[in-house]
């Protein structure tokens, strides 16, 4: 091969234009990767629901239609359409949301192949209150959808209130006066997160969680009460040994049967945590795990 002659005093600006050259080449690069990727990066939509009335068409955005919206991704009722990772607003809401049947589950697009995020958002615990009227789930979710459920509170639900099929954060919320159980995932390994919220006062148990296999299910637990239910939360066997349980910087209180009950397969760590019981009336744990 035969050397280039290029003087010395050549090579830096030569050596600048090629910087350029690639420079350019990858900017190029990546605007062509962000417009291929904008479809799936910006899937996402918020539903406003816009009446407190439990209806199947509009001309109103109902939370029923909104629940449709989102799983169908196709406008229901008086809702736009979902989109992805949906928000269903309520913030604008106020009063009491009775059902006047169950509601249809959460499913988040399963059904064409894809597993999204719904967040239903209120305006607070103490301003909306969705009812299952003592004759119905109030929320259950499909098996791998995610649900965060945050800002209401959720009452009189028949059998439990909330019936998680996928994985369910309850974030600023309360659960109260349900006949069965406030959250159960039925003990198929489901992870259940409760952060700055109130459970209190339902017939059953407060939580119900199994293990799954490979680590998965389990509780985690922070900054929340667990209070005057029949049972407090109960951490089952399951499908198998689950994850770490972790309960930080809540109270557990004067629930009947017990405070906290914890399968011998399972792992629990609790931290700063109150567990109190009334005299006579129950006990604070029953322990079979690895605490």
């Amino acid at each position: 091969a035969r050397a280039l002659d290029i003087p010395l005093e050549a090579v830096g600006p030569l050596l600048e234009v090629a910087r350029a050259k690639l420079a350019r080449i990858a900017r190029i690069g990546l605007v062509a990767l962000f417009a291929a990727l904008a479809p799936q990066l910006a899937r996402a939509a918020v539903i406003e629901v816009t009446t407190l009335v439990d209806q199947d068409s509009g001309p109103a955005c109902s939370l029923r239609n909104a629940i449709l919206a989102a799983n169908q991704n196709a406008t229901s009722g008086g809702c736009p359409a979902g989109d992805g990772d949906d928000t269903i607003e309520l913030g604008s809401l106020g009063g009491i949301l009775a059902l006047t049947s169950p509601l249809p589950a959460i499913a988040g697009n399963l059904a064409y192949g894809r597993n999204d995020t719904t967040v239903i958002h209120g305006p607070g615990a103490d301003l909306l209150e969705v009812s299952g009227g003592s004759s119905f789930v109030v929320f259950a979710s499909e098996v791998q959808e995610d649900v965060t459920i945050e800002g209401l509170t959720i009452s009189e639900g028949l059998g439990r209130c909330v019936s998680a099929g996928g994985r369910v954060t309850l974030r600023d919320a309360r659960i109260t006066r349900c006949a069965g159980a406030a959250i159960d995932d039925g003990l198929d390994g489901i992870r259940v997160t409760v952060e700055r919220s109130l459970i209190d006062h339902n017939d059953g148990a407060a939580i119900q969680v199994g293990g799954g296999p490979s680590g998965a299910g389990g509780l985690d637990l922070a900054n929340s009460t667990v209070s005057n239910n029949g049972f407090g939360i109960a951490i089952e066997s399951g499908e198998g040994p689950g994850g770490l349980n972790r309960i930080y910087a809540s109270t557990l209180a004067d629930n009947v049967s017990a405070n906290l009950s914890i399968a011998i397969d399972q792992r629990v760590q609790i931290d700063h945590t109150l567990l109190k019981y009334l005299p006579r009336r129950g006990v604070d744990c029953v322990l079979g795990g690895t605490q």
